[in-house]
């Protein structure tokens, strides 16, 4: 019996992998090495073997996907040992998502000393891609990252270690006990940031079950929506910044993400909540709010204040501060009831158990065209970009939430 075996999931398809499942592949001769689970590993008691050896006599450490016909890749070194955490972050195209997800990391990397972690990478390509893909044309070329094109897209895979994870009146009857008699003060979880193409979106909804793998088996979504897509606010910047060409329904892309959590729950054998609402925290996030702020003074309603918490730094230091996540939640609700009038948005999110609302900026600026390319004047400066981030750690108890 293997009731007791965990399962994971392929960073690469999403498909549900028992432990048990996962073989090794010999690169010297490229066969992938036939294994008997032990009845240990079986029961959930042991984990996963570091390597196996071969009828050529080589011992492998190289662990493949089982799912051989859609996917079996090789998967990270570490995959039985992490903590499954895919973030789904999703949106139509021109939103900024590998924008936000190339920022994202940077600062997540920033925040180590805040927050008492460390991200690693968990293989050679995820360094590679990250480099070539996302840092040498913000940082470097300073222009914007080209559109994701369709088709399939490797994802970025990261370790993410979190240091003093036992609650806060735990840490310190830990830290009185003798060495052999403490509890485990810390937890890696593998973090899985997947760049979807944006016109994907347009694609019926069965024909992405890879995609809708991923958000199904998320930990939380965060979905990126352009607000210089709103009508209201197109009509208030005509002419007085370079406006981006207007492509999907801002409100359809909630829609659809519904139907694929629908679709994908059903094939899955899932049910939604007892309200039949989708169980997945929804963080509704607003990009690129650089480009609709004013001054103050005769500030259209459409817009937002200059001076708004929106545009202040992040109270987040070490936890997820709760009076500063609260009132950009209600600040963004009440920016809502101006330019959302008909409810498009707001409707979808009631599918949602958990929903909450976000501005952030990645780049800091409106890009310039030149040419065939968008251009930036100086480095990303971003704003507020971790707070979705940390809402969904926090709704997984991997931050804490502090009150003022």
């Amino acid at each position: 019996m293997s009731i007791f075996v965990r399962k994971i999931y392929c960073p690469f398809c999403f498909e549900s992998i028992k432990q048990t499942d996962i073989r090794f592949l010999c690169k010297h001769c490229g066969v992938v090495i036939p294994r008997e689970p032990s009845f240990l590993e079986k029961c959930g008691i042991v984990g996963l073997p570091k390597s196996m050896r071969c009828q050529c006599g080589k011992v492998s450490t190289f662990k493949v996907c089982p799912h051989t016909t859609d996917c079996g890749l090789e998967l990270p070194s570490k995959i039985g040992d992490l903590s499954d955490i895919t973030i789904a972050i999703i949106g139509a195209a021109g939103t900024g998502k590998s924008h936000y997800i190339a920022l994202l990391i940077q600062r997540i990397k920033q925040l180590t000393n805040a927050f008492d972690w460390s991200l690693t990478p968990l293989d050679s390509e995820t360094v590679t891609r990250y480099t070539r893909e996302f840092y040498t044309p913000l940082f470097e070329d300073h222009t914007t990252i080209p559109p994701t094109q369709t088709g399939k897209i490797r994802p970025l895979i990261y370790s993410l270690r979190l240091n003093n994870c036992l609650p806060s009146f735990l840490r310190h009857v830990n830290d009185c006990l003798p060495s052999f008699l403490r509890l485990k003060n810390h937890k890696k979880v593998m973090l899985v940031f997947f760049d979807t193409a944006g016109e994907n979106f347009n694609i019926d909804t069965h024909e992405l079950d890879t995609i809708g793998r991923y958000i199904c088996n998320a930990a939380g979504i965060i979905c990126l929506l352009d607000p210089l897509q709103l009508s209201p606010i197109r009509k208030e910047l005509q002419g007085k910044i370079e406006l981006p060409p207007q492509t999907t329904d801002t409100s359809q892309v909630l829609n659809k993400v519904f139907e694929l959590i629908e679709h994908g729950f059903k094939v899955q054998g899932r049910r939604m909540t007892r309200n039949d609402q989708v169980p997945i925290p929804l963080a509704v996030t607003f990009s690129k709010v650089d480009a609709i702020s004013a001054p103050d003074q005769n500030c259209p309603e459409t817009l937002l204040q200059e001076t708004n918490i929106i545009y202040q730094e992040s109270r987040h230091c070490g936890h997820l501060n709760l009076g500063d996540f609260n009132n950009i939640n209600d600040y963004m609700r009440d920016w809502l009831d101006v330019v959302d009038k008909s409810n498009e948005i707001r409707q979808p999110c009631a599918n949602f158990e958990k929903c909450v609302f976000f501005g952030v900026s990645a780049l800091g600026e409106n890009p310039k065209t030149s040419g065939t390319k968008q251009t930036l004047s100086r480095d990303p400066r971003p704003r507020r970009i971790e707070d979705p981030f940390l809402w969904i750690l926090s709704q997984r108890k991997l931050v804490d939430v502090v009150s003022d």
